[in-house]
């Protein structure tokens, strides 16, 4: 079990679901994580920051700031190798953060899809 480094700004339960996130990338690398799985912890922080009336921009910075303090992303080449999800989780998090549940069902297609960087 991962410490859970509390922000100012987001909910405990989205800090929880950051830090979950963070330790899988520690053990695994961050290794046949799927696009859905990544989306599940981009809703889950979302929706949770936008019900704490947390605005999108907060939200970025939190979550970069929840990057930064995990105590297992100190090693350089891990956290380079690994960049490419933060970039797409804080995509992701814009994404959920705005989503309209109506049309939700659109985004379904890429859903299973094995997102690794190219």
């Amino acid at each position: 079990m991962s410490t859970v480094l509390r922000s100012a700004v987001l909910p405990p339960s989205a800090e929880t679901g950051l830090a979950e996130l963070w330790q899988l990338v520690v053990e695994q690398r961050s290794a046949g994580l799927s696009r859905e799985e990544l989306r599940a912890v981009a809703r889950e922080v979302s929706v949770a920051a936008r019900g704490a009336a947390v605005q999108p921009e907060q939200l970025i910075v939190a979550v970069k700031q929840s990057w930064t303090a995990h105590p297992g992303l100190g090693r350089s080449e891990l956290r380079h190798d690994a960049q490419w999800l933060l970039t797409e989780l804080i995509s992701l998090c814009i994404c959920e953060f705005y989503r309209d549940d109506a049309t939700a069902g659109a985004m379904a297609p890429m859903a299973n899809e094995l997102w690794m960087p190219r």
